[in-house]
């Protein structure tokens, strides 16, 4: 892909890591590149439901898993 757009394939690195801003003509780039509008590569084009879905989503699948805990009868005001 670096070199269809023409850069070095260590700057789109740094560019993909979020390390070196991406300048709007490398953006205009990149969507011609990868076929999709630069809305899309933006997210804009998402409703704010679906972003907010999508990151319920990614947050619930990172949280570790709850094991249950056996149910554990009180007692009603006697001591043990």
């Amino acid at each position: 892909m670096a070199a269809r757009i023409g850069i070095s394939r260590e700057t789109l690195r740094v560019m993909v890591n979020g390390e070196r801003e991406i300048y709007w003509f490398e953006l205009e780039k990149n969507a011609l590149d990868l076929k999709v509008p630069v809305k899309r590569l933006l997210m804009e084009d998402l409703e704010e439901r679906e972003s907010r879905d999508l990151i319920v989503r990614h947050v619930a699948y990172s949280l570790p898993t709850q094991h249950s805990k056996p149910n554990q009868q009180k007692s009603k005001g006697r001591l043990p």
